[in-house]
């Protein structure tokens, strides 16, 4: 699977995994940035598990509202940041000149006021990035167990089987990343 941004089959797959490995979310978000190397298709060897994604950050895990998620996205459609997200789909559109992001979960609208259960990166948590969308520092509790990346690999292990196609990108955009919706 090919890295690449603003989103990948590979970034959206890492989203995928991190739910799997660490469940109890409804949500996980991923920096496409953080990917660092594509993976070949087959079996997966740590090596290459460990030059896609090196790092040692840990799960961050927080209740936010679903607004403050809508308003990550959008800000990261807008300035063409590269994210994935797993367990949430988000469609986008333009309504004149401004960009729409719906949310839905197994086919059900999420309202501005809805919980949800955001799963991302310890590193991502922290950022300046998250709390523009009014999602703070304190919200989230890092879990100091084993690093992302291990965690992905030791679920893996235990699930078996190769590396295939991952599934769709759950953001469907109105043309490609940044997104400008325009009035002509």
């Amino acid at each position: 699977m090919d890295r690449g941004r603003p989103a990948s089959p590979l970034s959206s797959q890492l989203a995928a995994w991190m739910l799997e490995a660490h469940p109890g979310a409804d949500v996980s978000f991923v920096n496409s940035g953080g990917i660092r190397a594509s993976i070949p298709a087959g079996p997966l060897h740590y090596g290459a598990f460990y030059e896609m994604f090196p790092f040692d950050n840990r799960f961050a895990t927080a209740t936010i509202k679903a607004l403050s998620f809508r308003k990550l996205l959008q800000d990261g459609l807008v300035h063409g940041h590269g994210f994935a997200i797993a367990g949430i789909q988000a469609n986008v559109t333009c309504k004149g000149e401004e960009l729409q992001v719906e949310l839905t979960k197994k086919g059900r609208v999420l309202r501005d006021n809805d919980d949800i259960v955001l799963l991302t990166s310890d590193y991502l948590a922290m950022s300046e990035r998250f709390a523009q969308a009014g999602m703070e520092k304190e919200a989230f509790h890092v879990d100091m167990g084993v690093p992302i990346r291990e965690a992905i690999v030791a679920y893996l292990r235990k699930k078996g089987g190769t590396v295939a196609a991952s599934p769709s990108i759950p953001v469907k955009t109105p043309g490609s990343w940044p997104v400008t919706c325009l009035v002509r």
